[in-house]
């Protein structure tokens, strides 16, 4: 116990995993406490390492430990189980990675709006912009435009029209795009996603779009950005899209990346 207060960030997560083994003691009030820790924590699995705060790693490995648990265990926490729950969801002092997926967890669930629409807002959570476009109402529309003013949150905006494909947004698509078709670095998810928002509005201009990019004369972008088309119009299919079917040329091998990609539940 004394150890999950250490400096040392390796010291504490390693005592925290060791008291998660053991089923008598009480593990609920320790976790919360290192909810708001934002310490770094380095991590090697095999041939991969990475860094990862504290706090998330706390919560993966109680995780973790119950799914070990029997249902006695969650009847006797239920309370502490859904107060660590409210506090992940509504305390803006949090800032893990966990609270990115109760984010996500929300799916247009009108019992969450307000609060999703309060982090859009003033906590600027950029997955949140996201789960607020599923709500699709008007009065979002200026939150979801301000993403796109960040390099940081563009991806996330993009992301945003495809769940929300309200005209407004499709002049900062094109920017996007012609921005984009102007650099030689790529950013790969960026432009998948920027090809699946564009499928949303099939018109001349965004047909357009295509055509440039089937017709690329580096074989590099053409395949590369191909590919990205090809998911989209398989994705969300139009009779505007279908001349395209023939002209992306798709090996052996992506096609069976395409068929995997175009079924994946985002």
């Amino acid at each position: 116990m004394d150890l999950t207060k250490s400096t040392n960030t390796l010291v504490k997560c390693a005592a925290f995993q060791a008291l998660c083994a053991k089923d008598s003691i009480e593990i609920i009030p320790v976790l919360r406490l290192h909810l708001y820790d934002t310490s770094l924590v380095s991590i090697r699995q095999g041939c991969l390492g990475w860094r990862q705060m504290t706090g998330d790693y706390f919560l993966q490995t109680f995780y973790y430990f119950l799914a070990t648990k029997d249902s006695t265990y969650f009847v006797k926490n239920h309370a502490n189980l859904v107060a660590i729950d409210s506090l992940l969801f509504y305390d803006p002092k949090i800032r893990l990675a966990y609270k990115e997926g109760r984010i996500k967890g929300t799916n247009g669930d009108p019992l969450y709006y307000d609060r999703i629409r309060d982090i859009a807002l003033n906590e600027r959570v950029p997955v949140s912009v996201i789960a607020l476009a599923k709500y699709k109402k008007q009065q979002d529309k200026e939150i979801i435009e301000s993403y796109f003013a960040n390099d940081k949150t563009l991806y996330h905006a993009i992301w945003a029209v495809r769940e929300f494909p309200d005209p407004k947004f499709y002049p900062f698509l094109i920017k996007v795009f012609e921005e984009k078709w102007r650099h030689k670095r790529y950013s790969y998810p960026t432009w998948r996603i920027l090809y699946q928002a564009l499928a949303q509005y099939p018109n001349n201009k965004t047909l357009a779009l295509f055509d440039k990019t089937i017709g690329a004369r580096n074989k590099f972008r053409r395949e590369t950005l191909g590919m990205y088309l090809a998911i989209a119009i398989t994705k969300y299919p139009n009779p505007l899209f279908d001349k395209y079917q023939n002209k992306i040329q798709v090996d052996d091998f992506h096609k069976e990346f395409l068929n995997e990609e175009a079924n994946l539940e985002n």
